[in-house]
């Protein structure tokens, strides 16, 4: 044993699997403040499935010394923040699809405003003798 209360290892090739996935994680966490918020919605959904599944694996692997009562509460948690993670991404389609039906409104409505404007012009027109098809070509 060493100074600190942990066993040396048996060869200098020895893994240590719970030391390789907390790389394999910070590698991710640092991949991601790189990316910032331009990830899709599908990607950062993946992102989160995979850390979820990284957990596991890592809770659940050879080098846990976690008891299965511990184990399964880690996947409950697990499974508790993927189903956050879909209901955050439903309700981000539900504004989504707010914003989008809004934006439709809109278009709709200069659309129409546009079409009376036109109407109105002619109208004019017409009371004035100036409708279009009544011009001759200059």
């Amino acid at each position: 044993m060493s100074t600190t209360g942990k066993r040396q290892r048996e060869s200098p090739g020895e893994e240590n699997p719970a030391a390789k996935a907390r790389m394999e994680i910070r590698a991710d966490v640092e991949r991601a403040d790189r990316s910032g918020q331009s990830s899709s919605k599908e990607e950062l959904m993946n992102r989160a499935h995979e850390s979820v599944k990284a957990i596991s694996q890592m809770v659940a692997g050879p080098g846990s010394k976690l008891n299965k009562a511990d184990i399964n509460s880690i996947a409950a948690h697990g499974h508790e923040i993927l189903a956050v993670v879909a209901a955050l991404n439903l309700r981000l389609a539900e504004a989504e699809l707010e914003v989008a039906t809004s934006k439709l409104e809109a278009a709709n409505a200069r659309l129409e405003a546009s079409r009376a404007a036109k109407r109105r012009l002619l109208d004019w027109m017409e009371r004035r003798s100036l409708h279009p098809a009544r011009m001759r070509p200059l």
